[in-house]
């Protein structure tokens, strides 16, 4: 679902049961400013939606333990 940043505004709590469901992007100028998805969707649906922007050879474990390595090295 793609909406306006003032139509988001406007409509807050309708896009916030849709991205229930669906994905929400919004707009701004024009241009994609953001992605709202629900807590409801799985780390596997998640992951999916991914596919082609992760390296192909990537996997949940080797995303998560790149992940703690970095958050380790700001610590």
């Amino acid at each position: 679902m793609l909406v306006t940043a003032t139509d988001f505004k406007a409509n807050l709590g309708h896009y916030l049961e849709a991205s229930q469901d669906n994905e929400v992007f919004i707009t701004r100028n024009g241009q994609l400013f953001a992605r709202l998805i629900g807590t409801q969707q799985s780390k596997q649906e998640a992951f999916a939606a991914l596919q082609g922007v992760l390296p192909s050879h990537s996997s949940l474990a080797e995303i998560k333990e790149g992940r703690m390595k970095a958050h380790e090295s700001h610590i």
